[in-house]
């Protein structure tokens, strides 16, 4: 009888391995379908800085200095520090433009194939995700919640964009480590165990090379191991009381990880010479924690029902915002957090009853498959804590983009996506009208999420694209219009650059931090006169707005310093945090 078991099993895990194999091609068809356009697109916002006037990518030879330089060291060699707001330290991401230069040559195309390959690789990655979490026969539901991610519109921005890269490839990576985590949690020889852990922290280490936000992954590895322990246990807590034997298997695994987490952060220290910038101005930090429910909602909103898919400046976009929305959007993020924390943690009770630990694992080991409950409350977290970092940028008036900050909290949040495809399922088994019903509304909402999805990619087929898309989208945002002056200012059609100005200003009349924006646009891509027109249009009409007073002592330069100081120091009257007046004033001469 055992041995019939083992046939069995022998024989069903290769045909699993087969409806694997084919579900995966139909996955690289999907990306390939929807995402594959951007292999036509050029070179947009930050490319023209990182890769056509970059230095060190140029040179495989220069790839040590990539490992011990700020992020855009390699654009400016050094000259961007003194002035940046936030700092970055992604030479793994480098590293493949110095390669993809030496394969492919200067041209974009190139870099675009490597983009929309890495995308594959996490679609692929989300399948076996949620192969791993909801069952190896839940082959449905996964391949519906990895063809979901693979289309999602807002985080085309992520691959579509070339610099956009860190979050693909550090989500490839984090993919990799959390299943080969799982391999190690599942693994029955040791040697195997061994080996799986190895490969997964050597792999987290890597995406945090590849962007700062992966050295949180210890902390969702460290609860999915709480919930796999708590397999086949009665359930002998009270509350959220947790005994030392319950953790005790848990802190080799926390200490093995946090050094790895240690040795990420001892080699940007020495890189960079600090820790992220942001953090030294706490009233910037404050209004970057009060925006964090704003921007969770509205990632949860736009990855459910994706709508004005188009570059965003979130400064400018959560500035308008009621604080008391603000607020109330925080307290209901915090609510929601302690919710999906219970679903992780036992509450009492006999096993079997509704007091049973529902962080238990149901089914086989052999299954890799939580509860419901544990896995709603593990991929919710997964969303919130990968998506919160990106609210370090709402307060920064120089970092635009939105889509590429939910890449890798959306393939989190896909087994949940997967498990609500199950529940369906299984609601809908024996009712054949309805399962049709449903399967045609699936596959219509999958085929508008790829057509949103090539749009978005052909409005990021280049800059002027994508600043006339900006612009029909929401004109009564300022980076559009900037965009498309400072593209028609090199070209030499001042006359219509100035259109465009004079345009803006009446679109954005009444919205005083979106004229400035514009005028501080137009200042850095050296369209003076313009921004002299923006500003006195400001002063005439906002006198109380801080940031138009930084723009004329800009203007003012160090022709007038004391005509500049004055205008600086009524500027930080009016705003004592202003980050443009503070940086003026630090810079002159004394």
């Amino acid at each position: 009888m055992k041995e019939k078991n083992n046939n069995e099993f022998r024989i069903n895990t290769y045909v699993s391995g087969r409806i694997n194999g084919f579900r995966v091609v139909m996955l690289l068809l999907v990306v390939a379908v929807g995402a594959g356009p951007a292999v036509k697109g050029s070179f947009i916002w930050d490319d023209h800085h990182v890769i056509e006037r970059g230095v060190l990518i140029k040179d495989l030879s220069n790839i040590p200095e990539l490992f011990s330089h700020d992020t855009m060291y390699n654009s400016d060699n050094g000259q961007y520090e003194a002035r940046q707001g936030m700092d970055t330290y992604r030479p793994l991401t480098m590293t493949t433009f110095a390669l993809d230069y030496r394969l492919f040559g200067p041209g974009p195309e190139g870099f675009h194939i490597t983009n929309l390959a890495l995308h594959a690789i996490c679609t692929i990655l989300v399948y076996f995700l949620c192969l791993a979490l909801l069952g190896e026969n839940k082959q449905t539901p996964a391949l519906l919640a990895a063809t979901w991610f693979g289309l999602q519109p807002w985080s085309a921005e992520a691959y579509a964009w070339i610099n956009g890269r860190s979050d693909p490839l550090a989500t490839a990576f984090s993919l990799a480590a959390v299943l080969l985590f799982i391999k190690h949690i599942d693994g029955r020889k040791q040697w195997y165990k061994s080996a799986s852990l190895c490969l997964s922290i050597v792999f987290f280490i890597m995406a945090c090379l590849s962007k700062e936000i992966a050295i949180l992954l210890p902390i969702i590895l460290t609860l999915f191991a709480f919930i796999r322990n708590e397999s086949g246990n009665r359930n002998t807590l009270s509350g959220f009381r947790l005994s030392m034997t319950r953790l005790r298997p848990l802190a080799p695994l926390f200490i093995l990880y946090s050094g790895a987490a240690a040795f990420y952060l001892s080699m940007r220290t020495m890189a960079l010479s600090g820790s992220l910038k942001v953090v030294e101005d706490y009233s910037r930090l404050v209004e970057a924690i009060t925006n964090l429910g704003l921007l969770t909602f509205d990632g949860m909103r736009q990855a459910v029902m994706p709508s004005n898919v188009h570059l965003r400046f979130l400064y400018e976009d959560y500035y308008h915002v009621d604080l008391w929305w603000k607020i109330l959007a925080l307290v209901l993020l915090f609510s929601l957090s302690l919710f999906l924390l219970a679903l992780l943690f036992p509450v009492g009770g006999r096993p079997g009853s509704t007091g049973q630990p529902i962080g238990t694992v149901s089914g086989t080991v052999r299954e890799n498959r939580v509860s419901h409950r544990a896995l709603s409350g593990l991929s919710g977290l997964w969303f919130i804590l990968f998506l919160a970092p990106a609210c370090l940028i709402t307060p920064a008036p120089n970092y635009y983009g939105f889509g590429r900050y939910l890449y890798m909290p959306l393939a989190g949040i896909a087994p949940l996506i997967g498990l609500a495809s199950e529940l369906v399922l299984a609601k809908l088994a024996g009712r054949r009208g309805l399962s049709i019903a449903a399967g045609i509304g699936a596959t219509i909402y999958l085929v508008a999420m790829g057509s949103q999805l090539e749009f978005f990619i052909s409005d990021l087929k280049d800059d002027k694209s994508l600043a006339l898309s900006t612009i029909e989208q929401d004109p009564k945002t300022s980076h559009g219009y900037a965009a498309l002056a400072r593209l028609l200012a090199l070209k030499g059609k001042m006359k219509k650059a100035r259109a465009v100005v004079i345009d803006a200003m009446g679109k954005l009349d009444k919205r005083p931090l979106s004229m400035y924006m514009l005028g501080r646009s137009l200042l850095q891509a050296g369209l003076t006169s313009e921004v002299s027109m923006v500003t006195e249009k400001g002063l005439k009409d906002y006198p109380d707005f801080s940031g138009f007073y930084c723009l004329k002592a800009a203007l003012t330069g160090l022709t007038k310093p004391k005509v500049t100081l004055e205008l600086l120091e009524r500027g930080l009257a009016l705003d004592p945090e202003n980050r443009d007046c503070k940086n003026l004033l630090y810079n002159m001469p004394r």
